[in-house]
């Protein structure tokens, strides 16, 4: 949704993007609330310079598409606790939330494409990250073996490297040796 131009966001981007996060988190828990078919938050955070008196405030909607055998109503008081108490500048009185009640069918309530979407996510997710995670574990076993096998070549290599300046230095040393002994006496 918001594709960044460059190596840093403006501060308009992080500003729309925070506001953007925000508003989809508290849908998202207003969502998990029994009855709740969708909801949507709107945030409005002003942007106010702090050498102005009038200061205009922050506000925010709440719509919450509901079943209408649900009692939400009675939750209204802790649904606009929720969203005030979430936004900083946010008060009580400047959340709005507006309930609409769906009648639905025996037929819709067994198969909605949201349930259905969310019911089928919950069992995709599951086998993708464990995949993931799979995927994960034997790349990173093949990535060991590999080094290993590197390593004892490495090795090998070393040995021989060794091997043959130690070879070729023996003599060297040998006659230095001699010599050494052969003048001391």
């Amino acid at each position: 949704m918001f594709k960044g131009s460059g190596l840093v966001a403006s501060p308009v981007e992080e500003r729309a993007r925070y506001v953007y996060a925000l508003s989809e988190e508290l849908s998202r828990t207003i969502n998990d609330i029994d009855g709740v078919l969708s909801a949507r938050v709107h945030v409005v955070l002003p942007k106010n310079d702090l050498l102005r008196q009038d200061a205009t405030p922050s506000s925010a909607s709440v719509f919450i598409r509901h079943a209408s055998n649900a009692k939400l109503s009675a939750l209204l008081p802790q649904i606009k606790m929720l969203v005030a108490n979430s936004i900083e500048g946010l008060s009580y009185d400047k959340v709005a939330v507006v309930f609409v009640p769906v009648e639905r069918t025996q037929h819709e309530v067994s198969v909605t494409p949201a349930a259905a979407s969310h019911e089928s996510t919950r069992f995709v997710s599951a086998p993708i990250a464990i995949g993931a995670g799979g995927a994960l574990g034997v790349l990173g076993i093949l990535s060991c073996v590999l080094l290993s096998v590197r390593g004892g070549q490495l090795r090998q290599s070393w040995r021989k490297l060794m091997n043959r300046g130690s070879g070729a230095s023996k003599p060297a040393v040998q006659s230095v040796g001699k010599k050494l002994s052969s003048d001391a006496k």
